[in-house]
């Protein structure tokens, strides 16, 4: 009887499941608290299953309800009994659901006290840009890449510095654009490349024909993958796997992107692009060469005599073939944290209270090489393409 009372406690205690069981149950309870909105405690168990089984995949376990077989038995009826040895294929993804409840706890707590005080250091422009309007543009949660958790962080910034330092009245901020958005916003080859960026820019026109416009761009950036098309795009949240080596039918070209900021010659117009198109992620890994796509069949093109071309001052996070990285202890891109650390001031040499370009370009430039070399990172240069040197912001220090 004893026997008996001790091997049923054993089989009800936690401790004496098998291994595998363990790691599912956790991952088993850390998707209803993800479900439930308990993103820490998600992770929390996450963590613990992984420590027991690292890779996703398939487990065998146990079945949920018994399964019962026959035992043949010399002159006696077959006798019913539970199947010790059944098992069932379970599910078993614990890092793709991590990669999500990451995310969801950085949206809860998006800023980090180093970007938080970033923010709150940004200074009152002096002049203000009414009629003005800057288009804050992001792409974070991708469908079939990897996530960009730092985007949401520095759209919540640049909109700040937007209206607070750079004194623009109006702001549009876009968070993760699909195909069909990003070709409304800057239009296509049917629309003559006006869309709704031109239709506003446009329209505030006819009530100050000096308007200042900034769009600012973050997200993945990708090459092409058709040896005969040359080019970069832009990646749409919604790209799916089987498209990856067809970007230059589903993505958005930078040529139809500078075409459309062609047609803005009107205003007076800046472009920031806090994006890389080498095809990898901030922390280096070469996602398009995770999905099969050889590196020979990547493309990239030099953009410089097509900026030069146009009326528009560009900035870019880094060169064609560099990796654009993140800044970790503000939990934002490199180049955007020192760009707004610039505009907050420090770039600001010979103290007459205006930040302008060519002193923006050289603080953001060393700033960026510091931190790279301290932190053994690939080089990441950024790029002004500038015809004339302009103030960006005149501030209170």
């Amino acid at each position: 009887m004893k026997s008996k009372l001790l091997a049923t406690l054993l089989a009800l205690t936690p401790c004496y499941l098998f291994a595998s069981e363990s790691a599912y149950k956790f991952y088993n309870d850390a998707q209803k608290a993800f479900t439930e909105g308990k993103f820490q405690q998600a992770k929390e168990l996450l963590q613990q299953a992984l420590a027991i089984e690292a890779n996703d995949g398939v487990l065998s376990l146990p079945p949920k309800e018994p399964v019962y077989k026959y035992i043949e038995r010399p002159r006696k009826p077959p006798k019913r009994v539970i199947d010790e040895d059944a098992r069932e294929s379970y599910s078993y993804q614990p890092n793709q659901l991590l990669k999500k409840v990451t995310y969801q706890i950085a949206q809860l707590d998006p800023l980090s006290p180093m970007a938080r005080e970033l923010f709150d250091a940004a200074p009152e422009a002096l002049v203000k840009k009414t009629n003005s309007v800057a288009f804050i543009i992001g792409n974070a949660s991708y469908e079939s890449l990897p996530d960009i958790d730092f985007v949401k962080n520095d759209l919540d910034l640049v909109e700040h510095y937007a209206k607070r330092t750079l004194g623009f009245d109006k702001v549009v901020k876009e968070l993760d654009v699909n195909s069909t958005g990003l070709n409304t916003l800057f239009g296509t080859e049917k629309g003559n490349f006006k869309g709704t960026i031109y239709d506003t820019v446009s329209a505030l026109h006819q009530f100050n024909p000096d308007l200042e416009v900034l769009i600012y761009y973050t997200g993945h950036g990708a090459p092409s993958t058709d040896s005969e098309n040359t080019g970069s795009y832009l990646v749409p949240v919604d790209l799916k796997d089987n498209q990856m080596s067809r970007i230059n039918e589903f993505a958005y070209s930078m040529t139809d992107f500078y075409t459309s900021i062609e047609r803005l010659d009107f205003a007076n117009v800046t472009v920031i692009l806090d994006t890389c198109f080498s095809g990898k992620t901030a922390g280096g890994e070469e996602w398009l060469l995770d999905t099969g796509i050889k590196a020979t069949m990547i493309v990239e093109e030099d953009y410089s005599d097509l900026q030069s071309s146009i009326g528009a001052t560009f900035i870019t996070s880094s060169s064609a073939e560099q990796v654009s990285h993140k800044h970790k202890d503000s939990n934002s891109s490199l180049f955007t944290y020192y760009l707004l650390d610039g505009l907050k001031g420090g770039a600001d040499q010979d103290g007459d209270n205006k930040v302008d370009l060519d002193e923006l370009e050289r603080y953001v430039g060393s700033k960026m090489a510091v931190y790279t070399s301290l932190n053994g990172l690939s080089k990441q240069t950024p790029d002004f393409n500038i015809k004339k040197n302009k103030t960006l912001a005149e501030i209170k220090l």
